[in-house]
């Protein structure tokens, strides 16, 4: 977790030196990113390399990131990013979608997932398969599900239609990172997670009173949960 941590730390350096934080608006079908606008930003790549860039976003319909390439939206590809500031937040790459960091610890992080609820979007679908967005840009549901309706367009031309089309439901789900593991933020996962003792992980909620809606009893958990995989490991050499 070194290398994480050192990313972590460097990321978040940079963050607190940023302008003011931009504020995040519930996505569009004509403009489903997290961000209002693009923002100035850097990737810190897998071999520690980094880029800086003048437009990125987060695009919640499939986690990747987006930045503007000539005017037009390119979408990076996330087997070479690791984490990455966009304005004043700093992401990592979970899974292949950016996780917005929540607080760092000595072995892990706290991080949040915001994604487009497709299940809830799918009920508003219209005629052979197509919703609203996906018949006004004449584009699959597949393209729009997936995130590639956007990859390569011209950004004026989105632009122009930023504030039309329906409010896209929105899911919030915290995760915990522990030594490369992405686990759910819930009691039911952690302890049903392999190597953590439930009875352990009973007596610790109960203890440190873990509410999970507060980011730092989440990095309580984080550091727990490490723990409790460390002795596995000792009792299995």
């Amino acid at each position: 977790m070194k290398t994480l941590r050192y990313l972590l730390s460097a990321v978040l350096l940079l963050a607190s030196l940023s302008a003011a934080a931009q504020g995040r608006i519930r996505p569009r079908e004509t403009w489903p990113y997290l961000y209002e606008e693009f923002q100035s930003g850097a990737i810190f790549t897998n071999k520690e390399a980094t880029f800086n860039y003048d437009q990125l976003n987060v695009n919640l319909l499939n986690g990747k990131l987006h930045y503007i390439q000539s005017g037009i939206i390119m979408e990076t590809d996330m087997r070479n990013v690791h984490v990455a500031r966009v304005g004043s937040d700093t992401y990592i790459n979970a899974k292949g979608r950016m996780m917005r960091v929540l607080a760092e610890t000595e072995h892990g992080a706290v991080v949040r997932n915001v994604e487009v609820d497709m299940d809830e979007l799918g009920k508003a679908n219209i005629g052979y398969g197509k919703s609203a967005v996906a018949s006004t840009q004449n584009v699959s549901l597949y393209a729009l599900e997936s995130g590639e309706g956007l990859a390569n367009k011209s950004l004026e031309n989105i632009l122009q239609d930023k504030n039309s089309g329906k409010e896209l439901p929105v899911l919030e789900k915290d995760y915990l990172i522990v030594d490369g593991f992405l686990i759910r933020a819930s009691k039911s996962e952690v302890s049903s997670w392999p190597g953590v003792g439930k009875d352990a992980a009973k007596a610790f909620f109960k203890q440190e009173k873990i509410k999970w809606s507060r980011t730092e009893d989440l990095s309580k958990v984080v550091e727990f949960v490490h723990t409790q995989l460390e002795k596995k490991q000792s009792d299995t050499q």
